[in-house]
């Protein structure tokens, strides 16, 4: 995710007149347990703002969405959350 993001904003400082980028994500693919290195990953890349679908991609729309994983990321980041 560091390398994308990272490669993006890169692009949009260079060619994008210094647009924003922004992350959407997923809480996970079957679980969290990458959520907060990947939250981490994407600030430190260069985005501008997060926006999370608190539900893995194994629940798909049929589970219930968990969000205290936005809770957790407004405190674990410094750019915005959008949940």
């Amino acid at each position: 995710l560091y390398q994308c993001v990272s490669a993006m904003a890169a692009a949009a400082r260079e060619y994008g007149g210094g647009r924003p980028v922004s992350v959407k994500m997923r809480s996970g693919f079957s679980d969290t347990s990458l959520f907060e290195e990947n939250l981490l990953a994407a600030q430190e890349a260069g985005a501008a703002f997060v926006t999370i679908h608190p539900r893995t991609k194994a629940q798909t729309y049929d589970g219930a969405a968990d969000w205290s994983l936005i809770a957790r990321a407004t405190s674990l980041l410094s750019i915005p959350v959008v949940g």
